[in-house]
């Protein structure tokens, strides 16, 4: 199963009451990308489940599992060209976060293209202390997290960062100005799961939830849903400025 593919039972949540009827399944799903993170050495690797690893301390290693997801986006997209900028951007992004905040040992990036080509799906996911467990570990915000993850989530889709730096490059772990991008620029859709909490978003609604109690990644797990036609005047300078 791609780690993508995960996520597709989450989207579906959005327009129906949160009942977690497959909880079961996506519980088990999860645990087996666990497992599969915690067997690994740090080496890229790839697996059957087209999810490519890589050590989350290697710049050389992140690189070259950015680079296989964008080749075969290339080949797969028709108007790659125009969304070229935006996806490295976000992979960059994201992947430096796993790298500079998370602790983690082990990085994992995943791509599917629905069998109509009408979308990608992308998730970048990690073995670390997740969003909150970031907060907390720079001693950031900590009268605004007293509910724990779900508020660690909220303050990072705002834009809070761990970062000491001017307001223009606080962007929260890139999570705001990626989320901007792919759902109001693109149309597409933007969810996190960390620690045991999941946060999704559209154009229609946001919404964040409390998992239920045997459901819980302990890093931070982002999945995008991008549209593969790019709007006319799309420009991501528009959301990332």
């Amino acid at each position: 199963m791609f780690l993508a593919q995960t996520y597709n039972k989450l989207f579906s949540l959005i327009s129906t009451d949160v009942k977690f009827v497959e909880e079961d399944d996506l519980l088990s799903s999860m645990l087996e990308i666990h497992k599969m993170v915690n067997s690994k050495c740090g080496c890229a690797s790839e697996t059957p489940q087209n999810l490519l690893c890589f050590n989350a301390v290697s710049n050389c290693e992140s690189a070259n599992c950015i680079s296989k997801i964008l080749e075969e986006l290339k080949c797969a997209c028709a108007e790659y060209k125009s969304i070229s900028v935006p996806l490295s951007y976000m992979l960059d992004e994201l992947v430096c976060n796993i790298q500079q905040h998370s602790l983690a040992r082990t990085g994992i990036l995943s791509v599917n293209i629905d069998s109509t080509k009408t979308f990608m799906d992308i998730c970048i996911a990690d073995d670390g202390i997740g969003i909150f467990g970031s907060y907390v570990n720079h001693q950031k915000y900590l009268d605004l997290l007293n509910n724990g993850d779900t508020d660690a989530i909220c303050l990072a889709r705002e834009g809070y960062s761990t970062k000491n730096l001017p307001a223009t490059e606080n962007r929260g772990y890139g999570i705001s100005s990626n989320a901007k991008w792919i759902v109001y620029g693109m149309g597409g859709e933007f969810s996190i799961i960390s620690g045991k909490a999941l946060y999704i978003e559209n154009r229609l609604t946001s919404q964040i939830f409390s998992l239920p109690e045997n459901v819980e990644w302990s890093g931070t797990m982002i999945s995008v849903r991008i549209p593969m036609c790019v709007p006319e005047n799309f420009n991501i300078y528009d959301y990332i400025s």
